[in-house]
């Protein structure tokens, strides 16, 4: 697999300006927690459209700041670029979702692309779930993630793919996706995941590849209390696979729990995400005041 596109524009210390034509097409956002007077607030916020970023939220029962990350355009269009960057100080405690899917649009030659850089440093918190991508037919995405975490830090995410509009009958009717998410602690190469999917090329329905699945989920914890014992009381919890969902769990890396779900439509791909936040939190330390909400969480079933 060739090496991606672009790297992460330097947000911070300001931004040039975009041409008219651009707006909506190029955006960025920079987000910041801090720790303000014992509480976690958004300390520096930067965002060009399409990003739009909710008003910080608080629940009494948790210490953690909510944001959401919204969209005000239709989409990805062939020749977007999207750049974003989430940074937790030590201390700050945040939870990050979106509003809804990420739908990718007939894209012509050009692809769309987006890149999402995450860095929590140690003694930081970071649950990060967003609703899946959905590539509509024909269309093309290319997209980069790379998440730095100190080894102190305690990071939580979730994220997935659809094979396009399924109601539709366009499952796997995209031109092209490529997709690199890359996982770093104390700077060192944790878990890299690289996939291209060409489904005019090689069917991804094929066996030990989607096989009847339509619905793919990544999840990631980062938590000092991994480890064997944990990772089986985890999966005991979740439950074993099924006509549900499947999935699998690992630890490639001290600490780092690495997860794979599969399932075959849009109401299990939501029971697996669930299941999976509920064994989580009960399972790792530290979490009895940091379960996220699940307002504005619903996976798209389009």
């Amino acid at each position: 697999m060739s090496s991606f596109p672009h790297p992460f524009l330097e947000l911070e210390g300001g931004a040039s300006p975009l041409s008219v034509r651009d707006v909506g097409r190029s955006g960025r956002l920079d987000l910041r927690f801090s720790v303000r007077r014992g509480r976690t607030v958004l300390s520096h916020q930067y965002h060009e459209v399409p990003f739009k970023v909710s008003r910080v939220h608080y629940s009494p029962a948790s210490p953690l700041a909510r944001v959401i990350v919204m969209h005000s355009t239709a989409g990805l269009f062939g020749g977007d670029r999207l750049e974003a960057r989430i940074h937790v100080d030590a201390g700050a405690q945040a939870v990050v979702t979106s509003q809804s899917a990420t739908k990718v649009h007939p894209s012509g030659i050009s692809p769309a692309c987006q890149s999402l850089r995450i860095s929590v440093e140690t003694g930081g918190e970071l649950h990060y779930y967003v609703d899946p991508v959905i590539p509509f037919a024909n269309s093309r995405l290319q997209q980069e993630i790379r998440i730095e975490l100190g080894s102190g830090a305690r990071f939580y995410y979730w994220d997935g793919l659809m094979a396009g509009r399924v109601r539709s009958g366009e499952s796997w009717s995209f031109a092209e996706m490529r997709s690199q998410t890359a996982v770093l602690v104390n700077a060192e190469l944790a878990y890299l995941d690289r996939f291209e999917l060409r489904p005019a090329d090689q069917s991804p329905t094929r066996r030990w590849a989607m096989g009847r699945y339509s619905y793919m989920a990544s999840a990631f914890a980062y938590d000092p209390s991994i480890d064997e014992g944990r990772l089986d009381s985890i999966r005991s919890a979740i439950a074993s696979p099924g006509p549900d969902f499947v999935y699998g769990l690992d630890l490639p890396f001290d600490r780092l729990m690495v997860g794979r779900f599969l399932a075959d439509n849009g109401v299990r791909v939501r029971l697996a995400r669930d299941r999976y936040q509920r064994a989580v939190l009960s399972h790792l330390s530290g979490q009895s005041l940091s379960r996220p909400g699940h307002g504005a969480e619903a996976v798209g079933s389009t």
